[in-house]
């Protein structure tokens, strides 16, 4: 029989990274949605937002690139 290569441990092992994978799209839906403190892209002086987005999306990536490589490691490794 083919094993899952996410069970139900696994799962639960991981899920602790979905409250910050939540709270870094929250914040990236709500930068693009609502800008209170200036131009946005297109306008004059953007660098300020391409680096706050640039912040926010390389973190995101970052965490679901790690939350990945340790579910394969944890279910590698469990019995």
């Amino acid at each position: 029989m083919v094993e899952q290569p996410l069970d139900r441990e696994t799962l639960l092992d991981i899920i602790v990274n979905a409250v910050p994978f939540a709270i870094l799209v929250i914040f990236i839906l709500l930068f693009t949605i609502v800008t209170p403190w200036g131009p946005r892209f297109g306008e004059e002086n953007t660098l300020p937002t391409l680096i706050m987005y640039g912040h926010l999306l390389f973190t995101t990536l970052v965490l679901v690139v790690v939350t990945y490589v340790s579910a394969k490691y944890i279910s590698r490794d469990e019995p």
